[in-house]
């Protein structure tokens, strides 16, 4: 019913949404609510490969965003971080002297993780009676940020991780509860050893998980 350049308000109810997917509503949605969603037409494509190209330069443009932001917030408050080639900025404060956290390896982390640019702490591990994290990395366990960051480091370094959102939580809220947050952890490689032959349990902390986010999804407009 739409051209490009018209705009839209579609107003839902609960219960409908209910009936026409078939699927329990999320417990944040109740059958009485009206769902409000506004939206505008940007563009028509006159084929799918035209429409892809189009959204990766448009999410290659947003990430860009992101990692500037942090360029900026480095460059203000003198910190020298390095960036890698996916885009996690690493600050390493000790550079320890043990193995090389590298694919298929276990690490054992001591973390502390930061709201960006306030750096308000949201949740941490150092607190006395607390497990290391064990991550086995190359099997996405943790957020992209924390694989990239970590195999930067050896057993025993200290390190600050500046990640951009799109290797955080991306569009899902993160720890600060709106999308596309930008995060930053201190973290302690305290052990890196060969992967157990059955995966351990992961662990509990919502922090360094991996969100379930599809890659090709369009960056929403904050």
């Amino acid at each position: 019913m739409l051209r490009k350049g018209d705009s839209a308000v579609v107003i839902q109810l609960g219960d409908s949404l209910q009936r026409k997917s078939g699927q329990a509503l999320p417990p944040f949605i109740h059958k009485k609510d009206k769902l409000i969603l506004t939206l505008r037409v940007e563009n028509v494509y006159n084929n799918e490969q035209d429409m892809i190209k189009d959204r990766v330069a448009a999410l290659e443009s947003f990430h860009q965003k992101q990692i500037s932001n942090i360029e900026e917030y480095l460059k203000k408050n003198n910190i020298e971080a390095t960036k890698t080639a996916k885009g996690t900025f690493v600050k390493i404060t000790s550079p320890g002297d043990g193995p090389t956290v590298d694919s298929g390896k276990q690490v054992s982390v001591i973390y502390t993780g930061k709201l960006y640019p306030s750096g308000k702490t949201f949740e941490s591990n150092e607190e006395a009676g607390k497990e290391p994290v064990k991550v086995i990395i190359g099997r996405h366990m943790v957020i992209p940020g924390w694989e990239d960051g970590l195999a930067q480091l050896k057993k025993g370094a200290t390190a600050t991780f500046y990640i951009p959102a799109f290797l955080a939580y991306d569009q899902q809220p993160g720890p600060g509860r709106t999308p596309n947050e930008n995060l930053i952890f201190d973290v302690k490689v305290v052990d890196v050893t060969d992967a157990p032959k059955e995966e351990p349990v992961p662990s509990r902390s919502m922090t360094p998980a991996r969100p379930n986010v599809k890659k090709e999804q369009t960056p929403a407009k904050k």
